[in-house]
């Protein structure tokens, strides 16, 4: 989901009160599992949804009708960490004590 700011590591907040709408970054268990893509409208009429992975490196999924779908909840935040693996290599280290 890196085209949506999402990457490895990253703390997702999945509200399940909210209502999904096409468009949104949902949690979904399809196929057997649990997946983070953005939900968007189908393309035909045989598609009830597709589950768009927001990276070029992965294809659409094309969610058939007769298919399982559940909506587990919409992405509402993303909470990254900090690294703190400092000095880098090469850096002279300057640790003051700020008050």
């Amino acid at each position: 989901m890196m085209g949506a700011g999402i990457f490895a590591g990253d703390i997702l907040v999945v509200d399940r009160s909210i209502r999904p709408v096409f468009g949104d970054i949902v949690v979904a268990e399809y196929d057997g599992g649990f997946t983070v893509k953005r939900l968007l409208r189908p393309d035909s009429q045989d598609c009830k949804a597709i589950l768009h992975p927001e990276n070029p490196d992965y294809d659409d999924i094309h969610v058939s009708e007769n298919a399982e779908l559940t909506i587990f909840g919409v992405v509402s935040a993303v909470v990254k960490r900090i690294d703190r693996s400092w000095p880098r290599t090469g850096e002279k280290a300057s640790r003051r004590r700020i008050s």
